[in-house]
This record gives C-alpha cells, sequence and structure tokens, in this order.
C-alpha cells in the first residue's frame, strides 16, 4: 500500500469578467499516477475553501 504523508495545495482565484471563483489543487508529492481522476468539490458560499477546512486534503491523502 502507498501511504501518502506530504501533500503540495495550491490555492488561487480564476476570474472571468466581474465572477471569481477560488479553488485549491492538492496533490501527493510523490505523486506516481499522473492518470488518476479528479475530484470535484463545490459550495456556494464565499470563503468556501476556508468552510471545507482540511476535509479536502484528507479525501486526497486517502485516495491518493
Amino acid at each position: 500500500m502507498f501511504v501518502v504523508d506530504v501533500m503540495n495545495t495550491v490555492t488561487s482565484l480564476f476570474s472571468y469578467g466581474d465572477v471569481s471563483l477560488e479553488y485549491q489543487v492538492i496533490e501527493a508529492e510523490n505523486s506516481y499516477d499522473s492518470a488518476r481522476h479528479a475530484i470535484v468539490m463545490l459550495h456556494e458560499g464565499l470563503g468556501s475553501v476556508a468552510l471545507w477546512k482540511d476535509f479536502p486534503t484528507q479525501l486526497a491523502r486517502a485516495t491518493s
């Protein structure tokens, strides 16, 4: 079993006109499978990335 200890996280904004979407990309530092599928989590509120807290990182770690 492959255990992931270190996760690389990038948080940024995508803007289109007057609308901005905050997003976060989380991946294992030692990622060995470049063909794995993405998990997309949507949230309707402002500050969504902060509201998820560490759940996305835990999910990424569990599915890496």
